[in-house]
């Protein structure tokens, strides 16, 4: 996948570790392992409520800058027009995340129960990465950082104004001008959107979190819905096998959660669970952490 951001495509050749981890509770993995499907949350309905905002706040102060620095009536007009509705860039994104940890007390408290009976279920990379990438999704280690943030909304904007100067180039009419403000403007919103699923808030990076990110082609059709805690939830699937890319079901690890139940009994319902969906008896382990949420 390439994009309008040369630091982004650098970060998207970044080497992953050779599992990444989802963690979820006894319902979730069974419900994935069943489907050989995950889901992927509209990024509006995540814990983080700050989620939306990292990529368009980015954009918006440089935006600003540009158009209050700039002497070109049409380049404001451009500016503007990016900034028009921006808050609405991530209606439609979709993501699944992971951890390269695979027993990380925050991760148990926000993702399973606290009654126990949480899951850490470690997938090769290697085939997220070739199922992304025959599904037409962005996987990609989260940006945490400001100066990398910045950086890359930052090439995408800049990207944006090189459109624009080209089609003025063609000695337009001034009707031919403003189609092409609002069609640059457009693109922008949607490179934007591609790309706001990636970017996270600093104080989540020890998560060491990465994302499958929906293409902005998903059909909304393909759309569901859950129950959350305070709300229906949006979500669509990702497909974890395929006719290309069969062979995950023999690499799958699985870490079970801090639990009332004893270190065998726990270790006995992960290898029941391996042995029952996967044909793989081995591979399972407890997590180490002295956590007690009941």
């Amino acid at each position: 996948m390439i994009t309008r951001s040369q630091t982004l495509n650098e970060r998207l050749k970044i080497p992953s570790p050779s599992h990444l981890f989802h963690y979820t509770d006894s319902t979730g993995l069974i419900g994935i392992l069943d489907s050989e499907e995950i889901w992927a949350t509209n990024i509006r309905f995540l814990n983080d409520i700050n989620e939306v905002i990292e990529a368009t706040e980015a954009a918006q102060k440089i935006l600003l800058e540009l158009h209050k620095s700039s002497n070109n009536h049409k380049e404001k007009s451009l500016f503007k027009s990016m900034l028009d509705n921006i808050n609405e860039v991530a209606s439609h994104t979709y993501v699944c995340s992971f951890s390269e940890d695979d027993d990380s007390l925050s991760q148990w408290r926000a993702y399973c129960p606290p009654s126990g009976g949480g899951y850490a279920l470690g997938i090769p990379s290697l085939q997220l990465s070739a199922q992304a990438k025959e599904q037409g999704w962005m996987f990609i280690k989260c940006i945490y950082d400001d100066v990398t943030k910045n950086q890359v909304v930052k090439e995408i904007i800049d990207s944006m104004l090189i459109d624009f100067k080209d089609g003025l180039k063609q000695n337009i009419s001034l009707k031919e001008q403003d189609e092409l403000t609002e069609k640059v403007a457009s693109n922008f919103q949607l490179n934007l959107l591609a790309i706001s699923g990636a970017i996270k808030n600093k104080a989540f990076k020890i998560e060491s979190e990465w994302r499958l990110i929906s293409p902005l082609s998903t059909d909304e059709k393909k759309i569901r819905f859950r129950k959350g805690k305070s709300g229906i939830i949006p979500y669509c699937t990702f497909k974890l096998l395929s006719n290309l890319n069969p062979k995950t079901k023999n690499l799958i690890k699985l870490v079970a959660g801090p639990t009332p139940q004893n270190d065998s009994e726990s270790r006995q319902a992960a290898r029941y669970i391996l042995s029952r969906y996967l044909d793989n008896s081995t591979g399972e382990s407890l997590s180490k952490i002295p956590y007690k949420g009941w």
